[in-house]
């Protein structure tokens, strides 16, 4: 992707699992070059997560992930100073 001068935000859906495990893994914006795949790939390696909670019992809950992709370190120094991290994360809703 990086050779490939990849410039842009791949956005992906996943469920974290009552036990903390992450499935359904889904790309909902693909930019392509192997972005998404790189994407793909680093959320499967991520470690349990701390799963949802109602009433103190875990839950699975849906999550939406942007992973930010950049050509160059310039491009990457510039973005930084414009947004503090190169993933942004939201909890979109419970996964039953």
């Amino acid at each position: 992707a990086q050779k490939k001068g990849a410039n842009g935000t791949v956005i992906l859906s996943f469920t974290v699992g009552n036990n903390g495990d992450i499935s359904n893994i889904k790309i909902l914006k693909s930019i392509g070059n192997g972005c998404d795949e790189e994407a793909v790939k680093a959320i499967k390696k991520m470690p349990k997560w701390i799963p949802g909670e109602i009433n103190n019992e875990p839950i699975a809950v849906s999550c939406q992930m942007n992973i930010h992709f950049y050509p160059d370190k310039e491009t990457k120094s510039k973005m930084a100073r414009q947004k503090s991290n190169s993933m942004d994360m939201q909890i979109t809703k419970p996964a039953y």
